[in-house]
């Protein structure tokens, strides 16, 4: 590692996540800063805060297996890479029961599809099912689907703190959570707030 960049890292049950800040390319260019999240599910998300430099334009981007045998390309020496640009890679979530076969004239088949949403954050996923076939009339057709995915995984509370977190009343308290969402973000927070054994005058105000 240069001495003018840096690499950090972060990891819970949730998600392993590398930074690279204010890293140099080999040679010349950048610096860049960026992030490589991993999650449990086999998701790899890329997240490029900010890329400097005049060698933008020979991005290559992807995934590949440990031997080098086989790959994922999105982008190959060219000018792709940008800030505040993210790039996911999901295992897939539409299955077919059979990739091809042979159906007699005047006879049919079934296929199953299942999905799978264990992996992927909530929202509406839509593909495309090809089937191709040696029909004269219709060679090709296309089959669209969607699943809609909600989120049923409770938000984590990483931390919370209260300031001053004593005191007399009347007494105001700041209260700080840091909380982290694995399916989006959290639009909503409530409050409950509980006292054990705790006497009060009769006029009092918290």
């Amino acid at each position: 590692m240069s001495s003018s960049g840096s690499c950090h890292y972060y990891g819970d049950d949730e998600v392993f996540v590398v930074q690279y800040t204010n890293v140099p390319r080999l040679g010349s260019g950048g610096p860049y800063t960026f992030q490589v999240w991993l999650s449990p599910q086999g998701g790899i998300t890329y997240i490029y805060e900010t890329m400097q430099g005049t060698r933008l334009n020979e991005a290559t981007i992807g995934i590949e297996n440990a031997a080098g045998t086989v790959g994922l390309q999105v982008a190959y020496n060219e000018n792709y890479v940008h800030d505040n640009l993210g790039i996911a890679f999901l295992p897939g979530w539409v299955m077919c029961s059979s990739m091809g076969g042979t159906v007699e004239p005047g006879s049919m088949d079934l296929l199953e599809v299942g999905f799978f949403a264990d992996h992927l954050p909530k929202g509406t996923w839509k593909a495309t099912i090809e089937i191709t076939s040696n029909d004269p009339a219709n060679p090709k057709v296309d089959v669209d689907t969607f699943m809609f995915v909600r989120s049923r995984i409770n938000p984590t509370i990483r931390s919370a703190s209260a300031d001053p977190w004593a005191g007399s009343a009347p007494l105001e308290a700041h209260f700080t959570v840091d909380a982290y969402d694995q399916d989006g973000t959290i639009v909503d927070t409530i409050w409950a707030v509980s006292y054990t054994h705790l006497t009060l005058p009769t006029n009092y105000s918290v």
